[in-house]
């Protein structure tokens, strides 16, 4: 009887989060280009976010981390901040408002990576603009210098491969919807054996 009602219970677990990926996702699942660029999309997504966690801990717990392992991350934060220009004990509150916002951005484009799936054509704005608003925060309410030297080269083309990929594939989407099918040159079938006929 017991395990009647486990196997019962399992199964009612495993129909919920059914329901819940189907409410998410939709019950299709997207063509290989659509959910590669998802994946693609969802994988630099998660590591900005968890960047912006971890970043958000280290600045937040700096007193439990000197505390524990002598490391005084106040004071390397001070003296890089320093360097860039801002006066002395006010680049840690910079840093940490950029980090609090980014996470939110961050959260929002990967809210957006769901509309990619479902191949959305609103996918666009919800992780197109929080790149924006990401890197328009580290170039301008920080600075370029920060932008150039603090932020690494992979960060740097992980966004670029990211907007590239976005902004291709709302091209290919729209072609779609236009031309009942994916066309890399935006021409319809018409057009395409007028110029080419054989």
């Amino acid at each position: 009887m017991s395990e009647t009602a486990s196997i019962y219970d399992q199964d009612k677990h495993k129909t919920f989060l059914s329901k819940v990926s189907v409410l998410i996702f939709g019950e299709k699942r997207p063509d290989v280009y659509t959910f590669s660029t998802f994946l693609l999309n969802v994988i630099i997504g998660l590591i900005f976010t968890i960047w912006e966690i971890l970043s958000l801990i280290a600045i937040t717990s700096r007193e439990l981390i000197w505390t524990k392992k002598g490391i005084s991350v106040e004071a390397i934060i001070n003296q890089r901040g320093e360097a860039l220009g801002f006066p002395h004990g006010k680049f840690i509150e910079y840093l940490q408002t950029v980090h609090s916002i980014g996470l939110i951005l961050w959260l929002v484009f990967l809210v957006g990576t769901v509309f990619i799936y479902r191949k959305r054509l609103t996918f666009i704005y919800l992780t197109t603009i929080p790149i924006v608003l990401f890197v328009g925060m580290l170039i301008f309410y920080l600075n370029f210098q920060y932008f150039l030297e603090d932020t690494t080269t992979f960060d740097k083309l992980a966004l670029l491969v990211s907007v590239l990929s976005l902004l291709i594939h709302y091209f290919l989407l729209r072609s779609e919807r236009t031309n009942g099918k994916i066309n890399f040159f935006g021409l319809n079938e018409d057009e395409e054996s007028e110029e080419d006929p054989e």
